[in-house]
């Protein structure tokens, strides 16, 4: 699979967007109340394919996820990193107590290798909602506005993100 190393360089390659999604967020097929989009995503160095998923509770906005999955040529997705909302959550792989915070799930060599499709995670103060948490995401992901399509910047006092038309809201 990949080492720890190699999943490293694959989060923090450099990625340029290539479809952002059509219109805000909509709702999910699957999942009542959940709205979610994709952003796709290329690296620039090697055109590795990627996308960004992002689900929102409709109803309590507070509530979402924001991650990065990498496409692999026979059609399987592995997902790299994935920014939470504050909400209990407890490692299992590790048996470590249980923590109420933000907190960022990245893939491992180790838990990749047993199979496990959900990793550990660990508390950040990187982000304190969804748009907080979208401009460090995409930071972290080293994903770059190329395309005009996302837009964020270090210099806006509230560090927010558009991903839609109309730019930094």
């Amino acid at each position: 699979m990949f080492s720890d190393e190699e999943i490293g360089s694959l989060i923090s390659c450099e990625k340029k967007v290539t479809q952002r999604p059509r219109k805000p967020l909509v709702p999910d097929k699957n999942r009542e109340f959940i709205l979610s989009g994709k952003i796709k995503c290329v690296s620039t160095t090697d055109a590795k394919e990627f996308y960004v998923f992002l689900k929102q509770h409709a109803l309590l906005p507070d509530q979402f996820s924001i991650g990065l999955m990498l496409r692999i040529k026979d059609g399987e997705d592995i997902n790299l990193v994935r920014f939470n909302c504050r909400q209990f959550h407890k490692n299992k792989n590790t048996n470590t107590e249980e923590f109420h915070d933000f907190h960022i799930h990245r893939a491992s060599e180790r838990e990749l290798l047993q199979g496990l499709s959900k990793f550990d995670a660990f508390r950040t103060s990187l982000y304190i909602n969804f748009n907080t948490a979208l401009t460090e995401f995409c930071k972290y992901c080293n994903i770059r506005d190329t395309n005009g399509v996302i837009l964020y910047n270090d210099n806006i006092a509230t560090g927010q993100v558009s991903i839609f038309e109309g730019g930094v809201s």
